[in-house]
């Protein structure tokens, strides 16, 4: 392979004695002073331990003062800060040493390879996933905001200083209303708000644990179609996600309509139930499973009788319920609750008004027997003491 060696000749002033170092790069500087563990060792008490360093980058060989008395390099000053670049046949001064520089380019197999080109070829080779992103769905356009390390921090609000910036037209969304920070425990949604901000429609309260798909609504708990959405896609995520309507079943939001609807297509109607029980005998319909809304059907007995003469147990079921509602025959409701799959035992909200005072009626007489019971008692044992006494 191809690479480079530098070469250090170093001229003692003094003694005029020289000495030769050849180098290969490597991951750390090679040390030039008077310290012993030094790379290039200066053998005089007018230089530092740790005169100067020289290291070798991507852009070539760099040399910087580490030293009280001072480097040279062509007679100019090296700087302490920032390092200073040295070629082929420059001359440094350290005290009284003088450093001529070789650097050559050879070819040869047991030459140490660069570091910094394994460091390239490992980083080309490596493929680093996308990092987390929040899309924003707003005025029919998507934009993605990354978060690329740890300690990234997007800022979400109608001020012009957030990373994510919200229109209010309902005058809802503070100046900054949410953030979201990403750290080695996760990616975190912060609320900094008055109106709040929802994650999948529940209010975040302090700080919540984003994962992927995460659909978050500012100040309202429902996706709107004329609201910001921002959706949160975890790494190695490059589409975009569903935007607004694309979000959780509207039935397991709560919605009442869809809620409605649903109800409406698993709940059988009232003409499949009487079509269905035309051909069928009372037996037949009293084995039936429980109908869930059993009290929404028709109770008019003309309209039961109306699918045909198979229908005149339903509709005497039917009519039974209606007389139970009103305390009629408490009886024939639990003969009625046992058809229809429902408990034996009346409640009591299915007593009516007559029940509820009969059951009135039986507590109070139960209170005066305890009552009277305890007078007889008090005067018995007051007697008791009178004759004892006398």
């Amino acid at each position: 392979m191809i690479g480079t060696r530098i070469r250090i000749e170093v001229l003692d002033t003094e003694t005029q004695t020289s000495q030769d170092y050849e180098l290969e790069p490597g991951p750390e500087p090679i040390q030039i002073g008077r310290d012993r563990g030094s790379d290039v060792i200066l053998g005089s008490p007018s230089a530092s331990r740790r005169h100067c360093e020289i290291q070798s980058r991507e852009d070539g060989w760099f040399v910087r003062d580490l030293s009280t008395l001072g480097t040279t390099c062509n007679g100019a000053p090296v700087s302490k800060d920032e390092a200073t670049p040295i070629r082929n046949g420059d001359l440094l001064e350290c005290a009284n040493f003088q450093l001529r520089i070789t650097i050559t380019q050879v070819t040869d197999p047991t030459l140490k390879p660069d570091p910094h080109a394994i460091r390239r070829l490992f980083s080309e080779i490596e493929e680093t996933p996308p990092s987390p992103r929040l899309w924003l769905f707003a005025d029919a356009t998507v934009e993605a905001h990354e978060l690329p390390e740890d300690g990234s921090v997007l800022t979400i609000g109608r001020g012009t200083e957030c990373n994510i910036r919200l229109a209010d037209p309902h005058r809802v969304v503070s100046a900054v209303h949410a953030r979201v920070e990403r750290n080695w425990a996760g990616v975190f949604l912060y609320d900094a708000s008055r109106n709040g901000i929802y994650v999948n429609g529940t209010k975040v309260e302090e700080r919540h644990v984003l994962a992927d798909g995460d659909r978050i609504t500012v100040a309202v708990a429902e996706e709107n179609l004329d609201r910001p959405l921002l959706v949160f896609s975890g790494a190695g995520v490059t589409d975009p996600p569903p935007g607004p309507g694309a979000g959780p079943d509207r039935a397991q939001r709560g919605d009442p309509e869809s809620t409605a609807a649903v109800a409406s297509d698993v709940a059988p109607s009232s003409e499949a139930i009487r079509g269905g029980a035309a051909g069928r005998d009372p037996a037949s319909a009293s084995a039936s499973p429980p109908v869930a809304g059993h009290r929404d059907l028709p109770r008019d007995p003309v309209s039961v009788d109306a699918g045909g003469a198979g229908s005149a147990g339903g509709a005497e079921n039917v009519n039974q319920a209606a007389d139970t509602d009103q305390g009629a025959d408490p009886s024939g409701g639990a003969r009625h609750g046992e058809n229809m799959g429902a408990s034996p035992t009346p409640s009591a909200a299915s007593k009516g008004p007559g029940g509820l005072v009969a059951q009135l009626k039986s507590n109070l007489l139960i209170v005066l027997v305890l009552v009277v019971s305890g007078l007889a008692l008090l005067t018995v044992l007051i007697w008791g003491i009178v004759l004892l006494r006398g």
